[in-house]
């Protein structure tokens, strides 16, 4: 995650360092023992996924008629 409308090199520049830190044994290994899934993807692809869970999540919360208080 990053703020939105982060420019691109700064946005290009985090995803290869975390992409290049996840990638290290020893930091997968910490993160796995942690239950943290490790999956990698460039951020339009993040982008697409992050909407898809919304909306389908959403819908899942309209249906149940739960509320924010």
């Amino acid at each position: 995650m990053a703020p939105a409308h982060l420019p691109r090199p700064i946005l290009d520049k985090l995803h290869s360092a975390i992409a290049k830190s996840v990638a290290n044994p020893q930091v997968r290994e910490k993160l796995e023992e942690r239950g943290v899934t490790i999956r990698t993807s460039r951020p339009e692809e993040f982008l697409a996924y992050v909407k898809s869970e919304n909306a389908k999540w959403a819908n899942v919360v309209k249906i149940s008629g739960a509320v924010a208080n």
